[in-house]
């Protein structure tokens, strides 16, 4: 399929990972090109063993990359339900709605502040 051998063998340690969605797994087995778009996520995804009680750094840093994986998911969530699988949802969504807003307010904030290089 035209994929370079060192993406699929990023794309085999994500499946054999204890930690990858089942979600996840199959769309690297039935269409693996549609998980090239994640690569960068993939080439990352390193599970450190620090204890993260004692690093606030790397707990945001495991946060913000579980956060990536966990919005990968939904996307494919949102692409496979019908109106009726959303009635089950209706209460929390507005909920989460005002989260992710927070969070994009805040991300726009840190990102965009003057004088700040990332």
């Amino acid at each position: 399929n035209n994929i370079p051998k060192s993406t699929v063998e990023n794309l085999i340690t994500v499946y054999n990972s204890k930690k990858t969605p089942d979600t996840l797994k199959k769309e690297i087995i039935s269409d693996p090109k549609s998980v090239l778009k994640f690569e960068p996520l993939i080439k990352t995804r390193k599970y450190k063993t620090i204890d993260q009680k004692n690093d606030p750094l790397s707990r945001f840093d495991g946060s913000l990359r579980l956060f990536l994986e966990l919005i990968c998911e939904l996307e494919k969530g949102f692409g496979i339900m019908t109106k009726k699988d959303f009635e089950k949802y209706k209460k929390i969504l507005p909920s989460v709605l005002e989260s992710v807003t927070r969070f994009i307010k805040l991300l726009d904030h840190y990102c965009s502040f003057p004088g700040k290089t990332f």
